[in-house]
């Protein structure tokens, strides 16, 4: 007897958090399944006044990232202007991981803040989304450091 076991189904892919549930394929052993259910869609992910209010107003997510949209649109933010950030990330290496990413990302907003606050075409922004990521072992040093690559 072996203790391994299978998903029924696989799991969704994140490449596309916007696109619609496809249901899974009928099994060839398995009877047909029930139809779609048709009706007003399932309740807002994170029923949240501070989402409630963010929805309908333009949110700028300032990362290409798929997975960064992917969980933002797990949480029901799903209409994001997608304006990445060009700027070179040259903060302070010796800075503790913390204040690093807090920097970069502050840094991020403020650009893409500052260039799209006065976009005719669209409007001031109601909330830019900025984030930066490193990996910090109990050596204190992140990835970006010289030689951190090798050790992970």
């Amino acid at each position: 007897m072996t203790d391994e076991k299978h998903p029924l189904e696989e799991p969704p892919s994140y490449d596309d958090a916007s696109a619609p549930l496809v249901p899974p394929a009928e099994k060839s052993n398995a009877g047909p399944q029930a139809p779609l259910r048709r009706g007003p869609g399932p309740p807002r992910p994170l029923d949240l006044p501070a989402l409630n209010e963010l929805r309908g107003k333009r949110v700028i997510l300032a990362s290409a990232s798929p997975r960064r949209r992917q969980l933002l649109a797990q949480i029901g933010l799903t209409d994001l202007d997608i304006v990445p950030c060009t700027l070179p990330e040259n903060q302070d290496k010796s800075l503790a991981p913390f204040e690093y990413v807090l920097l970069t990302a502050e840094t991020k907003a403020r650009n893409i803040y500052q260039s799209e606050i006065d976009n005719p075409a669209k409007g001031e922004p109601r909330l830019v989304l900025a984030a930066d990521t490193v990996v910090s072992t109990h050596l204190g040093r992140s990835w970006r450091s010289r030689g951190m690559s090798a050790t992970i």
